[in-house]
């Protein structure tokens, strides 16, 4: 809740700081005398405007999306190593579920105890990426004594490769950010807009003033959101590893 209001304090900081500066050019620029050339500047902003609206509604989207499908996957992984260790004690080898429980939960710790640091960084967790193809290990090694280890084996590896190809998209959509060319373009695009009304014509400074706070307090608001879900590892807005420790748990329970 801190953060959220942070981030609005700051977006009401600026919206003041570019009134204060609006209200310095309406009277000592005297912009007013300009209103017979509003038509053009007007024509020209919502062309501009229309387009940086769009721009940023899908970058907004995206980032909101990938966010999701983020969250997602974090907990496909998770059900999923839950599911390859029930599987496991359909097997008549008890040891082999023993194992399987005891890296998986090693595992499980891991990623728990790292709470995502590294992708948030940018990197990957080796010790759990290592502590992961143990796993692979387990189950390659494993003897199938008969039929009915046959079919729960084959089952076992299915979703084993599942839950493989799940935690790869999972770290490669964690380790996605918006390009910073993109970032860039985003906020020269944003001060271009700014700058505009700021100099923009009005008859009224009231409703000059009004018009610009209004416009930076939403524009950074929406920047601001965007710079949060780009990383769903950091900030307000974050993913947890809540899917992990309900999976180890319920793994210390058996």
């Amino acid at each position: 809740m801190k953060y959220v209001i942070k981030k609005i304090s700051l977006s009401f900081v600026l919206a003041v700081m570019f009134i204060s500066l609006d209200f310095v050019i309406f009277k000592y620029l005297q912009t007013y005398n300009y209103l017979s050339d509003v038509g053009g500047v007007g024509s020209f902003v919502s062309v501009f405007g229309t387009l940086f609206g769009i721009l940023l509604t899908l970058v907004l989207v995206e980032v909101w999306s990938q966010f999701n499908v983020t969250s997602g996957l974090v907990e496909k992984e998770a059900i999923g190593l839950e599911k390859i260790f029930v599987l496991s004690l359909n097997f008549n080898d008890e040891v082999f579920s023993n194992k399987l429980k005891k890296v998986i939960s090693e595992y499980l710790t891991l990623v728990i105890d790292d709470n995502f640091r590294h992708v948030a960084s940018g990197q990957r967790n080796k010790e759990a990426g290592k502590k992961f193809r143990e796993i692979a290990k387990i189950i390659k090694v494993v003897n199938v004594d008969d039929k009915r280890d046959s079919i729960v084996y084959d089952h076992i590896l299915e979703k084993f490769n599942e839950v493989f190809e799940t935690r790869a998209l999972r770290i490669n959509m964690s380790l996605t950010r918006l390009p910073k060319v993109l970032k860039i373009f985003l906020n020269i695009a944003l001060a271009f807009m700014i700058s505009i009304f700021l100099f923009m014509p009005f008859a009224n400074v009231l409703y000059d003033m009004l018009v610009i706070g209004f416009l930076t307090f939403i524009t950074t608001m929406a920047m601001q959101i965007i710079n949060d879900l780009d990383n769903p590892f950091m900030g307000n807005w974050v993913i947890t590893p809540e899917a992990f420790k309900r999976t180890l748990e319920h793994l210390s329970d058996e």
